[in-house]
Formats: structure tokens, C-alpha cells, sequence
């Protein structure tokens, strides 16, 4: 599994920036950076543009990421230092959802791109039971 260090340096190398969902997802599933950006070019991302939302949906069904919307499990939207706390159990990585951004957490510790402890989580990404 590739670094954060090493993702982070793969991105400058393709000089990218706007790129939270592509760093979460290579963390989470454990591929490397250059490998998820190379698909999202194929789906349709612009280079060193945001990741539009068809892109995310398309990369998260390639990696067989299934989405769980807060709404329902937490009645309401919790604030991130509480999902985290919530979310300590949780054993696989997972993608978390703030409003556009995405960063990635294990275990109820963020790993890459937490910016602020009372945003808002309006959902996650986990992957599949059948992988």
C-alpha cells in the first residue's frame, strides 16, 4: 500500500490539485495514486480539475465501494469528531463525504484530509462485504 507521503508526491508529479476524492479512494482501497487518477481520466475527469460526481460514482463502483447516507443511520448529520468517535469499531478504511470533500479515516482516525472536527458528515463510502 502506497504513503500518503508517496500519493502526495505522485500528485504533484501529475500536477494536480482539486483531487481529495482520488487521494481518499487510493488510500482507502490501497491502490496506487497514479492508477486512480489514470481511471478518472477515463471516466471523464479533467486534469487537475474538481472530481465531478458521475466520476466518483463511477470510480466507487470500480472499487466496489458501497455509500451509507447519515441521514438515516445517525438521524440527522453528525459533526466529524463524533463520526469519528462513532466510527472507532469501523475496521476497514472508509471514505468519508463533507459536503463535496472527501477525506478517508480508519478505525475513527482520519489518515488524510480532515480540515475542520465540526463539519458535517453526510455520508461514507465503505467497501462491499464481497470483495
Amino acid at each position: 500500500m502506497q504513503t500518503v507521503k508517496e500519493a502526495e508526491i505522485q500528485s504533484k508529479e501529475l500536477n494536480e490539485h482539486n483531487d481529495c476524492a482520488i487521494m481518499s479512494l487510493s488510500q482507502a482501497v490501497g491502490k496506487d495514486y497514479r492508477e486512480v487518477a489514470e481511471l478518472s481520466y477515463k471516466l471523464g475527469r479533467k486534469k487537475g480539475r474538481s472530481t465531478p460526481w458521475k466520476v466518483v460514482d463511477g470510480l466507487m463502483k470500480e472499487y466496489k465501494m458501497i455509500y451509507v447516507n447519515t441521514i438515516h443511520k445517525y438521524n440527522g448529520r453528525p459533526q466529524a469528531w463524533w463520526f469519528l468517535k462513532d466510527s472507532q469499531y469501523v475496521k476497514e478504511t472508509i471514505v468519508v463525504n463533507v459536503r463535496g470533500h472527501f477525506w478517508v479515516a480508519k478505525q475513527g482516525k482520519a489518515i488524510w484530509g480532515l480540515w475542520k472536527n465540526k463539519c458535517l458528515v453526510k455520508g461514507y463510502y465503505i467497501q462491499s462485504q464481497g470483495v
